[in-house]
């Protein structure tokens, strides 16, 4: 939507003059810089589109680009907020000549994926220079060819580093570790017992969401750490 707090954590400002917005909507608990990553607004559809923060590389969202003098237009692909590969686009004649920033025109052979390097330019067209080798920039991953967006809660993978946010790909889907549960934007950690809970997901092994709070099942006790099956039904189990 155009506004950023990447220079300054909390200081969100429109990109295209760098001024500070004097309107938000905000959803509830939001901005919350989620993993210390997200520095990009956008209307939260899940929300009734409040504002909601997110990483600037989450490319599954639709943008408007706004462009006050068009004849000389610049991109930033941003890498890990501090890294900056810049790709100038200058129109001459009706026709766009690629440069680098010093103005030199690219004619070098461009260092493929764990390639050694020192410049962001060096690299192939998807990949950035990080820490002394070519790689792909945060929330992508090498598909052996280029660089794509990780995959969310839901989508078909073969590997787990297909996956982002640390999901795991089980059962050729790409899923929250089993320790936590999708909360529509983001992967959560479970929930204990007496947690409030909306369905079964959302409580820790064990534990069953009933009448919105997570819970033992009616045989058992919580122990401090799980559910376990009471002495007395044990006792009446070996009667039996």
């Amino acid at each position: 939507m155009g506004i950023t707090d990447l220079k300054t954590e909390g200081d969100w400002r429109w990109t295209i003059d760098e001024s500070k917005i004097r309107f938000s909507n905000w959803s509830t608990n939001q901005p919350d810089d989620n993993n210390n990553h997200e520095d990009c607004g956008h209307f939260w559809s899940h929300r009734h589109f409040e504002w909601n923060d997110a990483p600037c590389y989450l490319d599954k969202m639709g943008y408007i680009c706004e462009c006050s003098k068009c004849k000389i237009c610049y991109q930033f692909i941003m890498q890990d907020y501090i890294n900056v590969k810049e790709s100038w686009f200058v129109t001459i004649d009706n026709a766009s000549v690629a440069k680098t920033t010093s103005g030199m025109a690219l004619t070098a052979l461009e260092k493929s994926f764990k390639s050694l390097c020192e410049h962001n330019t060096e690299c192939d067209t998807t990949l950035f220079c990080i820490y002394g080798t070519c790689q792909c920039a945060q929330m992508h991953y090498w598909n052996g060819h280029i660089c794509v967006s990780k995959k969310f809660n839901g989508d078909v993978c073969s590997s787990s580093i297909e996956c982002a946010d640390n999901m795991e790909c089980r059962y050729a889907i790409c899923q929250c570790p089993k320790s936590e549960y999708w909360d529509n934007s983001k992967c959560t950690s479970k929930k204990s017992v007496n947690d409030a809970c909306m369905k079964e997901g959302e409580c820790g092994t064990t534990l069953y969401c009933a009448r919105n709070v997570c819970q033992c099942a009616s045989s058992d006790y919580w122990t401090g750490s799980t559910c376990l099956i009471s002495m007395n039904i044990k006792y009446d189990i070996v009667l039996r």
